[in-house]
């Protein structure tokens, strides 16, 4: 004779295939409304100037070089005068890049790194701009190998290794929006709403102020070289302070804007306004959440 719950669900095996079910789905459910942890791997204290540009230290050959956190750069670069001060090589022979303004790129020679207390296993090549001073830039080619976290509100710059699910964890990120994005045209490119218009927009942690097209300005906001407040900078830039932008429903107020006559597609969104905002660059699943700083909010 079968047990009582047996012979009410048929058989044995069915009941167990049964609750195996309901405890996988249930355990299932429960894995994806939770956040997924992401490990911890280095964390430094927040340094940033008055345009909300961040700064972290890296440790190159032994000694250490401030390096600008650079969204929009492809590759990461050296100041020349750190170059001259730590004794580091530049590549005979490789000047590869000119700059617009006449000044040109080289390479350096492969050097060890340490951001923090993470080591690199392999040396890593940089750029060096021509006539540079003492600071850097870290670009996607290291950035991409981690998970970047900017934590306005705790001034907080953390480096994450990548996790499964490619979901940043804390209380702040159930709230946050997620922008997926693409790395092209060496930079950090996402569609979002912006005002309320689907529009590609650049992130642009390396630039100081947010820019856009002459034309684009024109379609989407009204705003031409006759507009009340638009202010001529020189022959080919503007500037006008936004009242308002929402970005996918983050709003951001009193927005400066510099208006360049070069035809280009979407926003560059600068340091200015990402410096407002909770970042967490999820580079192993491509994707950007940000929620507004709750200090920011407040002082609104």
């Amino acid at each position: 004779m079968l047990p009582l719950c047996a012979r009410k669900w048929g058989d044995v095996p069915m009941l167990r295939f049964l609750i195996f079910a309901f405890v996988f789905f249930a355990t299932a459910a429960a894995s994806d409304a939770a956040t997924c942890p992401t490990p911890l791997l280095q964390t430094f204290q927040l340094e940033s100037n008055s345009a909300g540009q961040v700064y972290v230290p890296l440790t190159v050959n032994g000694h250490t070089s401030k390096m600008l956190v650079c969204t929009n750069c492809a590759w990461s670069m050296l100041g020349e005068k750190f170059l001259e001060r730590t004794g580091i090589q530049k590549r005979q022979g490789n000047v590869d890049y000119i700059i617009p303004d006449g000044s040109k790129l080289a390479y350096t020679e492969l050097v060890e790194l340490k951001l923090g207390n993470i080591p690199f296993r392999r040396k890593v090549q940089f750029l060096v701009h021509e006539g540079s001073g003492e600071t850097g830039a870290l670009g996607l080619h290291i950035l991409r190998l981690f998970d970047l976290e900017i934590d306005v509100d705790k001034k907080l710059v953390s480096f994450h290794g990548w996790n499964e699910c490619g979901r940043p964890k804390g209380d702040w990120a159930s709230g946050a929006v997620e922008f997926p994005f693409q790395r092209r045209d060496e930079a950090l490119k996402t569609i979002v709403d912006v005002n309320g218009k689907a529009l590609e927009v650049t992130i642009s942690t390396g630039l100081h102020t947010s820019s856009i097209s002459m034309g684009l300005a024109t379609r989407h906001f009204g705003l031409t070289p006759r507009s009340p407040g638009v202010r001529k900078i020189d022959d080919a830039r503007y500037e006008y302070s936004l009242p308002e932008l929402s970005i996918s429903g983050i709003r951001l107020e009193n927005v400066p804007l510099e208006i360049v006559e070069t035809e280009r597609p979407g926003i560059d969104l600068g340091s200015h306004e990402l410096s407002q905002l909770h970042l967490y660059f999820a580079f192993g699943s491509d994707k950007l959440f940000a929620t507004k700083s709750e200090i920011r909010t407040r002082v609104r």
